[in-house]
């Protein structure tokens, strides 16, 4: 194995992106050296972090480390996956009916979960909007590909939405406009303000203005669960079948 340091050398690996463990035993280790990025990552920026103090913080040997991430920007994306993961979960939360009026709600109640759990957690921070790597960006624009891939589909369920051309080219645009406003405020703050989160609102909502009208109606189903009080979980919207009867 060369000697020359994996983080900084990275044109003679062959291999670029994490190895995927199948056994118990590796998904464990690999799950320790992500737990070890994360530690480093609430104190330090992703530019000191590399495979030698990754390994430290671990406690193993540099070769353990390199065996499933060829470069820092491979555990980066790693634990990107990881955060996206737990990120997910917050659309399981059930949303109050009587708070989606419009479309502009919906984003709303996205963009409160979404941010207050970037700001609860720093590293996530640092490696979303703090860090120009890549294979990073890269990762993070797929992703935001296929997560608005489905937004219109789920508006649609919650809305009487009209037609939209190549609805996830412009929500996708929408996203990327709200992203870099949060991403100027990361930059000048450390955090996500609640200036910079209604900032990044308003230019949300400005650019969808472009292809939605200021209102659209919610579905006799929304009013419904709004007449009784109750909440509508927001991601099953994206991939359950309108209720019968609306």
């Amino acid at each position: 194995m060369t000697t020359a340091r994996p983080d900084i050398d990275v044109s003679r690996s062959p291999r670029r992106s994490a190895r995927q463990p199948v056994r118990e035993r590796g998904i464990q280790r690999q799950a320790l050296l992500l737990d070890a990025v994360d530690d480093l990552l609430t104190s330090a920026e992703p530019e000191d972090v590399g495979i030698y103090q990754i390994a430290e913080r671990a406690k193993v040997a540099p070769a353990s480390v390199y065996h499933f991430f060829p470069t820092k920007e491979a555990a980066f994306v790693a634990l990107a996956q990881r955060y996206l993961a737990d990120f997910r979960v917050l659309g399981e939360r059930p949303a109050e009916a009587s708070r989606l009026g419009s479309w502009q709600d919906y984003f709303e109640i996205e963009q409160e979960r979404v941010s207050a759990a970037f700001n609860a957690h720093k590293p996530a921070l640092k490696i979303f909007l703090g860090y120009a790597g890549a294979s990073v960006r890269d990762f993070g624009a797929r992703f935001n590909t296929q997560m608005t891939t489905g937004v219109f589909e789920a508006l649609d369920r919650l809305f009487h939405m009209p037609p939209i051309a190549v609805p996830r080219r412009r929500f996708g645009v929408a996203h990327a406009v709200m992203e870099a406003v949060w991403t100027q405020g990361y930059l000048q703050h450390g955090t996500i303000t609640d200036d910079c989160r209604q900032d990044a609102l308003e230019a949300h909502r400005v650019y969808c203005s472009l292809f939605l009208p200021d209102r659209v109606e919610p579905r006799d189903w929304v009013r419904a669960a709004a007449d009784r009080r109750e909440s509508i979980d927001l991601l099953a919207a994206r991939d359950a079948a309108e209720p019968s009867g609306t």
